[in-house]
Parts: structure tokens; C-alpha cells; sequence
């Protein structure tokens, strides 16, 4: 009698499973399931530089870039906040550091809203110790070729060396002024942190 009443209990339980997960009318979309959600990251790479002089100003590009990114399933931005030669698409008052036009339009904020409205994140990507500013007004921070002269390169226009003390300490001063303008930033990405993708070229600085 006992074992009867068992699988009549999993009978009904059984039945209450498949009539609450079956689709019904709604489509198996609106199905809950036991199967994990999986949320990968499908992100792009946003260069400011390529869309200058489109006559079209900060908040508008953000107004048309993000909704098409966010139609195409992009969830992710990583926007290169700052170029080595012409400046932020930011906001700064940082010694050394310049604005580019959109920089003074506040291209970052624009997109971080227009971005974080859509659910998507906006991941601030920094080229590493690669700064004209600095290079000009600080010539002794710069990586050195074996001769004594600078380093450059066309990837590394104005290298500075990552073991000047000087350097870095100006480096952690510039990524916590970025953040504490744009705190609603979801990350930073320090991008090609090298001198050299070559393995036969370093710094030849004193310190190095």
C-alpha cells in the first residue's frame, strides 16, 4: 500500500514538472529552464580618431553609435579614452594631458550613458606609458634606443620607460584622475603594455 502511494506521489509531482516548464502558448522563449543562462561578453573596440570631422558632435555620435552596437548584440565597449598624440575624449585637467575636441564635449560621458541606459558596459582602454604630452615635457622619463637617442616606433610614438620612478608615479595619477571623473567606468584595459614587439629592442636607459 506504501509503495502504491510513493509512485502515485512522483505520478502527480511528474505531471505538476511538465505542466509548469511545457511551453504554453507563450513560445519556449518565455519557458523558464533548468539549463544554465550564459552571458559571454561579445565586445568591439572604439578609436574616437576614426570619426572626426563628420560634423557631428559628441553627443550625437554616442546618440548613433551605441544603439547600432546594441542592435548588432555588442555588450561591451572598449573605448580608447585617450590618444598618445592629440589628447582625452574626456574631460582632464591633469598636468601634461591634453583634450581633444571631443574631450571637451565629453565624448566618455555621452557614451557611458548612452551605453549603461542600454545595459551594455563601457571599459575605458588606456595605450600604456605612450604619452606626447609627457615625452615633450619630460625627456629624461623616455626610453632610450642603445645610442642614447629616443625610442620611437610607429605603434610607440612617444615610449616613456616603465622603470623610471617618475613615470609611473605620474601614470597611477593619471588612471585615478580618469576615475574619479568617470567612476561609472566598468573597467580599464592597459592596452600593448611594450616598448617593442621585437624581441631584439629595449631600453637602454640608465635605469634600465
Amino acid at each position: 500500500m506504501r509503495r502504491k502511494g510513493l509512485v502515485l506521489l512522483v505520478i502527480v509531482l511528474a505531471a505538476l514538472a511538465v505542466w509548469r516548464f511545457y511551453p504554453r502558448g507563450g513560445g519556449a522563449a518565455e519557458c523558464p529552464s533548468f539549463l544554465p543562462e550564459v552571458n559571454r561578453m561579445v565586445g568591439l573596440r572604439f578609436d574616437p580618431s576614426y570619426f572626426y570631422d563628420r560634423g557631428v558632435t559628441a553627443r550625437e555620435l554616442a546618440r548613433e553609435l551605441v544603439p547600432a552596437w546594441k542592435s548588432a548584440g555588442i555588450n561591451t565597449v572598449f573605448f580608447r579614452v585617450y590618444d598618445p598624440q592629440y589628447g582625452a575624449s574626456y574631460r582632464t585637467s591633469l598636468a601634461y594631458n591634453q583634450e581633444t575636441d571631443y574631450g571637451r564635449q565629453d565624448l566618455l560621458g555621452h557614451l557611458l550613458d548612452e551605453a549603461h541606459a542600454r545595459g551594455m558596459k563601457v571599459i575605458a582602454w588606456l595605450p600604456m606609458l605612450n604619452h606626447r604630452g609627457l615625452w615633450e615635457a619630460k625627456p629624461e622619463w623616455r626610453a632610450l634606443r642603445a645610442g642614447g637617442e629616443p625610442y620611437r616606433a610607429e605603434s610607440m610614438a612617444f615610449p616613456l620607460c616603465a622603470r623610471h620612478p617618475g613615470a609611473r608615479q605620474w601614470w597611477l595619477k593619471f588612471v585615478e584622475d580618469l576615475l574619479d571623473r568617470y567612476g561609472a567606468l566598468d573597467g580599464i584595459d592597459c592596452a600593448e603594455p611594450c616598448v617593442s614587439w621585437r624581441e631584439d629592442e629595449a631600453c637602454h636607459c640608465s635605469l634600465c
